[in-house]
């Protein structure tokens, strides 16, 4: 069966093919993924093209469960990397955190803030990926944060003692400095996903995910989670603001 797939930014072919995911002017990254199971590769054969032809023996429905676990999974590698910065906490455990954010670029899962600042933003389906994956991403760290058991009490009512605009200016930051990081690692140099990472922790600035694993490893105390969903919801618009800077501010 072939699907004829237009790839969006942000997108990808059908999991398992790692096609590589376009840049904000909808070309294909040059990276070494190629289609394992339709023996193509990107970098030889579509540097350019609008739409490929997969020939995997699966649909639209098949796509969409496998965006969803990879999305669910993104949420995982988070919730590891917040659990490691929990036990170990300081400098170390914020180098220990890029755990996370390295193998979601290197397996090319769906992330939020790896998806805010590289979505077509001129396509409206496109913004109704946003929330759906925050939501896919929060699932994971659900499930790291009960299996972990780790409290992130101390580091939610930080954020509610900030305030609404330490919330949103934070975030702002934080969201700048992962699609600088990210669109680094893309092209295969991953220091700066390394430091950059170290960097948004040891500053203080903001990722909605990784608050998201803090959050639900703070439910003993349901009441300050609940205080502090209005401030989650100030992050979120903070990275997507923050995420987006760099494209805003690039020249043509």
């Amino acid at each position: 069966m072939k699907i004829k797939y237009n790839f969006g930014i942000g997108e990808r072919c059908i999991t398992p093919c790692p096609f590589s995911e376009r840049n904000s002017e909808g070309i294909v990254s040059v990276g070494s993924f190629g289609c394992k199971l339709c023996k193509h590769h990107v970098r030889d054969n579509f540097p350019n093209e609008k739409s490929v032809e997969c020939k995997h023996p699966v649909g639209k429905g098949a796509s969409r469960l496998a965006f969803a676990l990879r999305a669910v999974l993104s949420g995982i590698c988070i919730g590891i990397g917040g659990a490691a910065y929990l036990s170990l906490g300081g400098k170390w455990g914020a180098v220990l955190f890029a755990f996370g954010l390295l193998t979601i670029v290197h397996y090319k899962l769906p992330l939020y803030t790896g998806m805010a600042g590289f979505f077509d933003y001129r396509d409206s389906s496109r913004w109704l990926e946003l929330p759906l994956v925050v939501a896919l991403n929060g699932i994971g760290c659900l499930l790291t944060a009960l299996l972990a058991g780790f409290d992130g009490s101390d580091i939610i009512f930080s954020r509610i003692e900030a305030g609404y605009l330490a919330c949103l200016c934070r975030g702002i930051l934080c969201g700048t400095i992962m699609t600088l990081v990210v669109g680094a690692a893309r092209q295969r140099n991953t220091l700066p996903l390394i430091w950059g990472v170290t960097a948004f922790i040891v500053c203080g600035f903001y990722h909605s995910i990784a608050d998201c694993f803090y959050m639900f490893s703070s439910l003993a105390d349901s009441s300050l989670v609940i205080d502090y969903l209005p401030y989650w919801g100030i992050i979120i618009l903070g990275n997507l603001i923050g995420c987006n800077v760099p494209r805003l501010l690039q020249t043509k």
